[in-house]
């Protein structure tokens, strides 16, 4: 072999070896471009691209142990970049994340559904509106049902003028009083207060006659009567026996009022359908039991002046008692039955009957709103069913009469 020939074979040889260097490399580059994501260089970076690296980084491939070239540019820009970026959660932390927050919320849930369920709250009736407004739910009864069957034209005429405090003149004269001419006095002092009681006045002069005192000695006996003027005592709920005070939570309604009149009955367990508050308790012996509520202002006896304790008190309260304003409307209660046909040796009106007129005559209250005033006979009691009320009533009448004088706006009836 001669040395031309030689030394074509080593320029062949160099050739090759040059030619598998280059085949390799450009291997490499494809390989690169393939693994790694270009970023573009803008137009300013071009420009000073004598300034930045290219640096060729190495990654463990998911699939092999074989290291796949990653081409990253880097310069000022790039790093910024990079800072500014949030790198997204890998799929494995992303789905913890979502566990997590599921975890807190099913607790959540669970600690919500754990707690007591609390019943809504009904809003705050206000009782400080004109009488003709019946806050919550008045009966729905109309003057339809248990009206006067003769002589309406007279018992309308009566009824509106009791709404204002006003009996007939007259109760025996039934000639005059079915022709419908008569009049009207006022009623004066159906409860003997401070004022009533002044010896200047006609109901002071006569209690003063049943005492047998005079002058001086009763002028101290009057301070012991509570002192009360129109509209002192307010929204006045008055509270009645009838068994269907049960179907009804009239408890905090009742209790909203300024005053509260109630009977002698028992509280305790009926508190949500009663209420609670007892401003002025109506004294009835018959009404006794356990759980009765005491009187925060004062009791009320159905009885004569003459027939107070030597001290005026009951419980250490002062004792409201009936003035002679009392009797014409007792005496009206009975008319209205006997206009209604009642045969009055047989029929007769109920004590709860005069007892809200006896309320609105004396103008003491700005409002008055009846609870547990029944329309039917067979009711009983709430706290004793068995105690019905007697057939010589007319109980349809007689809440009739409250429902008539409520659409005149004259007081609010709750219940049937």
């Amino acid at each position: 072999m001669t040395g031309g020939d030689k030394g074509r074979i080593d320029a062949r040889a160099e050739f090759m070896r040059a030619y598998l260097i280059l085949g390799v490399l450009a291997l490499l580059v494809v390989g690169a471009f393939v693994g790694t994501k270009w970023e573009r260089p803008s137009s300013s970076s071009s420009s000073s691209s004598s300034s930045e690296v290219v640096e060729v980084e190495t990654v463990a491939a998911s699939s092999a142990s074989l290291e796949v070239p990653k081409l990253r540019t880097e310069g000022p820009k790039a790093e910024a970049s990079k800072r500014k970026a949030p790198k997204p959660p890998s799929p494995p932390a992303a789905e913890k994340k979502k566990k997590k927050a599921n975890k807190v919320a099913k607790s959540q849930q669970e600690e919500v559904a754990a707690k007591p369920q609390q019943k809504a709250v009904a809003p705050h009736l206000d009782f400080s509106q004109p009488q003709h407004v019946c806050p919550g739910s008045p009966t729905t009864k109309g003057i339809k049902t248990g009206g006067p069957r003769q002589n309406k034209e007279v018992i309308y005429r009566i009824l509106d003028k009791l709404g204002d405090g006003e009996v007939p003149e007259t109760t025996t004269d039934m000639k005059v009083i079915k022709g419908g001419n008569f009049g009207f006095n006022k009623i004066e002092c159906p409860f003997l207060t401070r004022d009533c009681a002044d010896v200047r006045t006609h109901t002071g002069k006569q209690a003063a006659a049943q005492m047998k005192q005079s002058g001086p000695k009763w002028n101290e006996t009057a301070q012991n009567f509570l002192d009360l003027k129109p509209g002192s005592l307010g929204s006045c709920a008055l509270i009645g026996n009838s068994e269907n005070m049960l179907k009804y939570n009239w408890g905090e309604s009742i209790d909203a009022h300024d005053t509260v009149i109630r009977h002698n009955t028992p509280v305790g367990k009926y508190a949500k359908h009663v209420g609670s508050k007892a401003t002025i308790i109506w004294v009835k012996g018959r009404y006794k039991g356990g759980g009765s509520a005491k009187a925060s202002l004062a009791y009320l006896l159905p009885k004569n002046v003459n027939e107070l304790p030597k001290n005026f008190k009951k419980d250490g309260k002062p004792i409201l008692i009936r003035g002679i304003g009392a009797k014409p409307l007792d005496k009206t209660k009975r008319l209205l039955y006997y206009l209604q046909g009642a045969n009055l040796r047989r029929k007769h009106p109920t004590g709860g009957y005069s007892r809200p007129l006896n309320i609105i005559a004396s103008r003491l209250c700005t409002r008055v709103d009846l609870y547990g005033f029944g329309s039917r006979n067979s009711s009983g009691k709430y706290f004793k069913k068995s105690a019905k009320v007697r057939p010589a009533h007319m109980m349809a009448f007689e809440h009739w009469t409250f429902r008539y004088m409520m659409s005149k706006g004259k007081l609010c009836v709750y219940g049937e």
